[in-house]
């Protein structure tokens, strides 16, 4: 090993913060954590291998990723600070490389999360909380049998019987086998004693509430989906705050219960509010972002004609499509076929806003939206035939339709246009 020093569960301080105070004061606690650890390193010169240094620096990445801060937790949990902890190995290596899997499974970077679990699981002797972990990120990848032989595997580690964590996880599964009335079961016999037992723990209670809700939604009960995705909302709202990629997904799912209800006003309120957060955010992806702004177009739609149908507008997101244009980009996850996919949806989305804005007679602000779209549509076009000719897919009509609609653009921005 390279070093003697020694670390137990109970040293790492600061990632033991619940987080559940509220927006601000979380946003307070971090920065009172990053404070104390910039004097820290300051003292260390900036040298990991210092007395301390690495503890602290896993500490306040595991803070930060518990948090949401997941680019502040990036920087720490550097290729540097992993390698340091490989050369020490246990308990160092495990702790690290668990962090850094969390950090990728929030970052939707599932296939590394799950790389570094298993290799979690071969530096290590079995553990139940390895099968978890393993079974969550499996779940995510769609590997739902292999995932729910995880959670019983992890279950027969500690015994036999299940736990209501262990009930919470093979709800999940259940689901996604389409086994709905089971899951729904299983969940609703978890959640009181979640109610009972971590009281303490609003934002995992929020998270029991989500998981039901999507059992709910699975099975057809749009109504009952709905009531549980609003309960997860509230409790995030009060406890991480509207910021927070929690609350994002809570009334993301709101949406789209309301959605599947006939509700499509206030599917599309709880959409902008979904959207708005994950524009901006730390864990941004190019799907989430395409699959919002595909179902903001269906809300439209079938909004049409029914009271309170202009708070369905296309324009309240063009403010937050700037802000996921300039996040993917400073990601660098618009320069491939997926990115111009969705640069593509983003122009048509703008293009429909400009036309908006023109038949409400606002002439300047059509004309900044449409110079935008053009700009979006050229870009996707370069991305979709350069992922076209180098046979990563068949985005040819797409090239297609961006192409008609950027020289149609191009011709309404021409002063030549009547």
């Amino acid at each position: 090993p390279r070093a003697a020093e020694e670390v137990a569960p109970s040293d790492f301080v600061w990632s033991s913060h619940p987080f559940n105070g509220g927006e601000a004061e979380n946003a307070q606690v971090l920065r009172g954590f990053e404070e104390e650890y910039g004097r820290l390193l300051a003292d260390a010169s900036g040298d990991l291998r210092a007395p301390g240094i690495l503890r602290a620096t896993l500490d306040l990445g595991a803070a930060c990723v518990k948090n949401y801060a997941l680019d502040k937790a990036d920087a720490l949990l550097s290729p540097a600070v992993v390698d340091e902890c490989r050369q020490r190995g246990m308990p160092w290596d495990l702790k690290c490389l668990q962090d850094l899997a969390t950090l990728r499974f929030k970052q939707h970077r599932q296939p590394e999360c799950a790389e570094l679990l298993e290799e979690v699981a071969s530096r290590s002797p079995p553990h139940p909380a390895t099968q978890e972990n393993l079974g969550t990120v499996y779940n995510s990848l769609g590997k739902h049998r292999l995932a729910l032989e995880c959670f019983q595997k992890a279950i027969e580690m500690k015994g036999g019987r299940p736990e209501k964590e262990d009930l919470w996880n093979l709800a999940l599964a259940r689901k996604n086998l389409g086994e709905h009335a089971a899951a729904i079961e299983t969940l609703e016999s978890a959640l009181p004693l979640f109610l009972k037992e971590s009281a303490d723990k609003p934002v995992t209670i929020a998270k029991v509430h989500d998981s039901l809700a999507e059992c709910f939604l699975a099975a057809g009960q749009a109504a009952d989906a709905s009531g549980h995705f609003r309960r997860a909302a509230e409790l995030h709202a009060a406890h991480v705050g509207e910021r927070s990629p929690l609350y994002c997904g809570a009334v993301e799912g709101l949406s789209r219960a309301l959605q599947a209800e006939g509700r499509p006003i206030d599917a599309f309120d709880a959409l902008a509010r979904a959207f708005e957060v994950l524009a901006s955010g730390d864990g941004i992806h190019p799907t989430p972002i395409y699959d919002l702004l595909v179902r903001a177009e269906a809300l439209v739609a079938a909004a049409a004609g029914k009271p309170g149908a202009s708070r369905v507008d296309l324009r309240r997101l063009a403010p937050f499509i700037a802000d996921a244009r300039a996040n993917l980009a400073r990601r660098r996850l618009d320069a491939d076929g997926n990115g111009g996919v969705l640069l593509h949806k983003m122009g048509q989305v703008l293009l429909t806003c400009a036309n908006l804005e023109e038949d409400a007679g606002q002439e300047a602000a059509a004309w900044d939206l449409r110079t935008r779209a053009l700009d979006l549509l050229r870009r996707s076009l370069e991305l979709m035939e350069a992922a076209t000719e180098a046979g990563e897919a068949d985005l040819s009509e797409l090239c297609a339709i961006a192409g008609l609609q950027a020289g149609l653009a191009e011709a309404r921005l021409s002063p030549d246009d009547e």
